[in-house]
């Protein structure tokens, strides 16, 4: 909660030193409320299964912590071809290197 927190205050407090504060944040709630309103319904949902496999008593967190983690994979994969970033192969092998990290700081 505290990480979502933080980075939505990080980034108003940049929408309002580098561009025209909360008129563009007016402007692209207005534009795409649909797709912010997606957003929040899916982070909250992932967020809500998530607590609750862990909570459940025969859970193996050594299993469930890093299929969370594989979901950084996905979202970069999915949101360079959204965006059609450049170096998309690079990026997903980072993204690769990084799960591997935290698959051998498990083990």
């Amino acid at each position: 909660f505290y990480t979502f927190f933080l980075a939505s205050l990080h980034m108003i407090i940049l929408q309002f030193v580098k561009y025209n504060g909360i008129y563009d944040i007016i402007k692209v709630v207005r534009a795409d409320w649909f797709l912010l309103l997606l957003i929040v319904a899916t982070t909250i949902i992932s967020d809500y299964l998530h607590l609750l496999a862990i909570a459940m008593p025969l859970t193996l967190l050594s299993l469930a912590i890093p299929l969370r983690r594989l979901s950084t994979l996905f979202v970069t994969v999915i949101g360079g071809e959204l965006f059609h970033e450049n170096n998309l192969l690079k990026k997903t092998l980072a993204c690769i290197i990084m799960l591997l990290g935290t698959y051998f700081l498990l083990l």
